[in-house]
């Protein structure tokens, strides 16, 4: 919610979360409308859209209830998507995201904080620290 919240102040790119969003059809339009290509679909229908020019706006008054995963193996599955899903489209609009017309800024930050940061080197590095070094520490 913190990274979502300063992200839509300084009109930074922050990824859509598919449970409690409210779309424009015409940002839906313009962006290619919803496609199968990825299993993240919400974030790369919010990728395209800002790099259409589109901005996002995090309303922290609103609040909505979502449903959690009614078993391990669900929970499992849903991780893996999170986890591998924005590699994927990472793949898929890197040469969109390249070419497009926003500023440089905004590409660095989609590039580098957005997809490298938060979603390849952060959990490489929890999953180090949580799951080897320490468990490590306590034999």
């Amino acid at each position: 919610e913190v990274e979502q919240q300063v992200n839509s102040v300084f009109v930074n790119f922050f990824g859509f979360n598919g449970t409690a969003g409210v779309w424009r059809i015409k940002a839906l339009e313009e962006s290619g409308g919803w496609l199968e290509r990825t299993t993240v679909e919400d974030m790369d229908i919010a990728v395209r859209a800002h790099l259409n020019g589109w901005k996002f706006i995090f309303l922290d008054d609103v609040k909505c209830l979502c449903e959690l995963p009614e078993s391990y193996e669900a929970y499992r599955k849903q991780q893996h998507r999170w986890h591998s899903g924005p590699m994927q489209l990472f793949r898929l609009c890197l040469p969109d995201i390249i070419r497009s017309k926003i500023a440089f800024w905004k590409k660095a930050n989609l590039i580098f904080l957005f997809f490298l940061l938060r979603k390849l080197i952060l959990p490489f590095y929890s999953f180090t620290l949580f799951c080897i070094i320490l468990p490590m520490t306590m034999f």
